[in-house]
């Protein structure tokens, strides 16, 4: 049963996003902005129709509403998703590049869900998904977590397979920069078990821990585990 459902809606005008804010305030409910491409757009592709927005003009307008009950969202964002934009092979590739355009300003400007749509483009379409995908993991950003990051190194979808080889580019790194007295927090899923067992291995120096998703909050992620939102309290009795 899902239990944590919250309502979408497109912010066609001023009008209907302070509506939004109203209602959202009023009754304490969770309240997605999914602009489209149309609606809401980078400058430097020409902005949207909504009060001839910008993205980042549209985050600085939600954000003035301090509500954090608002979740700007990016709705069926992929090649050939805006109108007058002629759908051909020859154009596949500029609106491949128009759409990391488009995500980047996304995550520059706090969009907290970005939904990627492909269905545009042919046989294509998985491999298309995989690459805007891993660009916006690659451009998530880490900057709001209470501590400095001296390096960060990202995995994507089955890192446990496609990522195996980022254990030797840690080694790499550890050796070519003399680090030793580091802490490295982990969050990779059980490639994090190997992750520990090889770089402890290689130097012992360095503190490695496996943090699972604890700084899910910091990063703009929901917590999807019990014993993260409070539900599941369980006692140990030894």
């Amino acid at each position: 049963m899902i239990k944590n459902t919250f309502l979408g809606l497109g912010p066609m005008s001023v009008e209907v996003v302070n509506s939004l804010d109203f209602f959202s305030k009023k009754y304490t409910k969770k309240i997605m902005l999914i602009c489209s491409r149309n609606q809401i757009e980078s400058s430097k592709l020409g902005g949207g129709y909504v009060n001839n927005f910008s993205t980042s003009e549209f985050s600085n307008f939600v954000k003035t509403k301090r509500n954090k009950l608002l979740i700007m969202s990016r709705d069926h964002c992929g090649p050939f998703k805006r109108d007058r934009i002629k759908k051909n092979k020859e154009n596949l590739k500029k609106e491949i590049d128009n759409c990391k355009i488009s995500l980047l300003d996304d995550i520059k400007n706090d969009f907290k869900i970005l939904h990627i749509d492909t269905s545009e483009c042919g046989a294509a379409k998985y491999e298309i998904a995989e690459e805007l995908i891993n660009f916006c993991n690659e451009n998530a950003k880490i900057n709001k977590l209470p501590f400095s990051v001296e390096k960060d190194f990202r995995v994507g979808y089955n890192c446990f397979i496609n990522n195996y080889s980022i254990i030797e580019e840690i080694k790499n790194w550890i050796d070519q920069n003399n680090i030793s007295g580091y802490v490295f927090l982990l969050s990779a899923s059980s490639l994090s078990n190997l992750l520990i067992h090889q770089l402890y291995k290689h130097c012992d120096t360095n503190t490695y821990i496996d943090i699972g998703t604890t700084l899910n909050h910091f990063l703009g992620i929901d917590g999807k585990r019990g014993y993260l939102t409070g539900r599941n309290r369980k006692i140990c009795i030894w």
